[in-house]
């Protein structure tokens, strides 16, 4: 962001593609951060993690 959005640069340096670059900035810009939680599958409760995984 602070490199006028450069996707191409920002995929190259990361290795993944330009349009995962361009997603991840869209829902940054919609909804900030939190736009970035993956939300995928079931999340345990805070009660069942080990401490490792907290």
């Amino acid at each position: 962001m602070d490199h006028d959005r450069n996707y191409k640069e920002t995929a190259v340096k990361y290795g993944c593609s330009y349009s995962q670059v361009y997603s991840w900035v869209r829902k940054y810009d919609r909804q900030g951060t939190d736009g970035l939680n993956d939300n995928r599958g079931h999340c345990k409760k805070e009660e069942n993690l080990t401490d490792k995984e907290k």
